[in-house]
């Protein structure tokens, strides 16, 4: 019970972390995404369909705080969230680079699925910065958690 209760404050330190990231750091372009923290650790840890929901969901709270078009994170999240839970669990993510680039990886993947449908069905520009920068940036907050004893036990890495 009360492990449940850290990881469920956790989360929620994370969320307000994330919100206020949105408000704050965007004048300086500086942009992470904490939320797909929780969809790799979901897609790494749990079954395939806990997995897509945890994509789903926080991808529509991305959406939501982005206030982009509405599903089109929550798509891409939940597609990337199952491939993750497909291919990663045949790779040793003990070594810290190749979980650097697994995630960041990932990320870029879902942000371009993510980029693809805001040009061809909005119209909008592609966002490089959220191709390139965000995807580095987050995976380097991800190694940061990691290197905590206790997120490094959850995900079964020495």
């Amino acid at each position: 019970m009360k492990k449940t209760k850290i990881k469920i404050l956790l989360v929620l330190i994370l969320i307000i972390i994330q919100l206020y990231s949105y408000r704050f750091l965007s004048h300086h372009k500086l942009y992470f995404d904490l939320f797909f923290i929780f969809i790799f650790y979901f897609a790494y840890k749990k079954s395939y369909l806990q997995a897509v929901a945890a994509g789903f969901l926080f991808g529509i709270l991305s959406d939501f705080f982005s206030l982009s078009y509405f599903g089109v994170f929550a798509f891409s999240r939940s597609l990337i969230a199952a491939l993750i839970n497909v291919i990663v669990n045949r790779f040793d993510l003990s070594n810290r680079a190749i979980f650097f680039l697994f995630f960041s990886f990932f990320l870029f993947l879902s942000n371009l699925i993510a980029s693809l449908f805001f040009k061809f069905l909005f119209g909008f520009d592609i966002n490089y910065q959220m191709l390139a920068f965000q995807p580095l940036l987050t995976a380097f907050i991800g190694m940061l958690l990691i290197s905590l004893r206790r997120v490094r036990n959850e995900f079964n890495l020495y």
